[in-house]
C-alpha cells in the first residue's frame, strides 16, 4: 500500500515539476522494482551493490570513507553516526 502511495506522489510531483521547469522526460526513474531477499547471499549481495554506490559516483574511494555508510559497520566493526542492526548474520 504505501509503495502505491509513494509511486502516486512521485508521479504527481515529477509531472508538475516538469511541466513548470519544461522538462521532457521525468526527473525519477522509470522503474521502482522490489526484490525478495530469500537468502544471505543475495542480502550480502544487495548490501555490497549499495555500499559501492558513492564509490562508483566519485564520492569516496573504498565504502568505509563514506560518512553516511554502514560499510565500515560491517567490514571494520566501528560504529557509524546511524545504527545498524548486524543480529541477521
Amino acid at each position: 500500500m504505501l509503495c502505491q502511495v509513494l509511486l502516486v506522489a512521485c508521479h504527481k510531483c515529477d509531472l508538475t515539476l516538469c511541466y513548470y521547469h519544461g522538462i521532457a522526460g521525468g526527473i525519477w526513474q522509470p522503474r521502482f522494482d522490489r526484490v525478495v531477499i530469500y537468502s544471505e547471499d543475495v542480502l550480502r549481495t544487495k548490501l555490497e551493490y549499495i555500499h559501492n554506490n558513492p564509490v562508483k559516483s566519485g564520492l569516496a574511494r573504498s565504502p568505509e570513507d563514506w560518512k553516511w555508510s554502514s560499510a565500515s559497520d560491517y567490514l571494520a566493526d566501528t560504529v557509524g553516526p546511524l545504527p545498524v542492526w548486524k543480529n541477521w548474520m
